[in-house]
């Protein structure tokens, strides 16, 4: 057989799977099973001595399955056309698609305050509204931009080798002066990434990714997002700790008031240096490296299994 479908330890997410695009360097986590019967397959690679197609990976059930099973589901999947698998692909996505909807909210949100402290649902019920307005004005922005999926990957292979995170505005860079949510960095570094399925975390990340980029029912979400990315970009700035922050082409935040009170504190929080278009831009920016290392660092699948 050509496809199978992965499924993972707890079975809430699946994906289907051609033969052809199985790592063969990797397979320490590879669990496959027929689409047809639901029985375990094996993945055989090309050329191997067991293999009954030399030329080419595919997938077999095991000896110990009865023939006549194991032949009628290899002709009923060698029989399926183009429109068929991708309508299973599609109801295997849409399937994902309602777990994440249904649980991605309350996942991160409970992970961030048992780890941090950071009580994502009282903050935004206390917060000016102002906060609001530049948080759906950024989830706007976020939504008609580009993919951010290959950050998504970055920062996961950057936690995942046990080197934490440094945002300068969307990108991994060179200069590395904001190290947003470190203290989640910090416990997902040393107690999360080795017991996390990588490939499941990262199917994950990519599927919420999606969901508050395009899903019609994540907008609110979306908006909360961006609402406490503002909210701790603009108290890292009341405390003087972005002092010199810049945008992607060195332009730096045009400062017009101090606080009084502390020389040290570079705004007030009543958020008038929004008056400026370059200074939107630059928080926005670093608004969006706060969402992404939000939603790559929350152990989606750890939590599933423990359930």
């Amino acid at each position: 057989m050509d496809i199978a479908l992965r499924v993972f330890r707890h079975n809430q997410y699946q994906e289907l799977l051609q033969a052809i695009d199985v790592d063969a360097s990797d397979l320490s986590d590879l669990v496959c099973q027929c689409i047809e019967c639901g029985n375990f397959v094996d993945w055989i690679p090309a050329n191997s001595p067991e293999a009954l197609r030399k030329r080419s990976a595919h997938f077999r059930h095991p000896r110990s399955v009865d023939k006549k099973l194991a032949m009628y589901c290899e002709k009923r999947v060698s029989r399926y056309s183009s429109a068929k698998v991708k309508n299973l692909q599609k109801s295997i996505t849409e399937a994902r698609s309602r777990y994440i909807r249904r649980e991605f909210w309350r996942l991160m949100a409970n992970y961030h305050c048992e780890v941090s402290n950071f009580h994502m649902n009282e903050i935004l019920e206390t917060l000016d509204p102002k906060y609001r307005e530049i948080g759906e004005l950024f989830a706007t922005s976020f939504r008609l931009e580009e993919d951010y999926t290959s950050q998504i990957f970055q920062i996961i292979d950057y936690v995942f080798s046990g080197v934490p995170v440094w945002l300068t505005h969307i990108y991994l860079g060179d200069k590395r002066r904001i190290l947003p949510n470190s203290s989640i960095q910090k416990h997902f570094i040393e107690q999360v990434t080795g017991q996390l399925n990588r490939k499941l975390h990262c199917l994950i990340c990519s599927d919420v990714l999606k969901f508050i980029r395009e899903s019609k029912s994540s907008w609110e979400i979306c908006i909360r997002l961006f609402t406490l990315a503002t909210y701790c970009i603009t108290e890292y700035l009341y405390q003087g700790i972005l002092l010199g922050l810049e945008g992607e082409d060195g332009t730096e935040l045009v400062i017009d008031k101090k606080s009084e009170e502390n020389s040290q504190k570079l705004i007030d929080r009543d958020l008038s240096f929004w008056e400026n278009d370059k200074n939107k831009q630059i928080i926005y920016n670093y608004a969006v490296g706060h969402v992404l290392t939000w939603v790559t660092l929350t152990p989606y699948n750890q939590a599933i299994e423990k359930r």
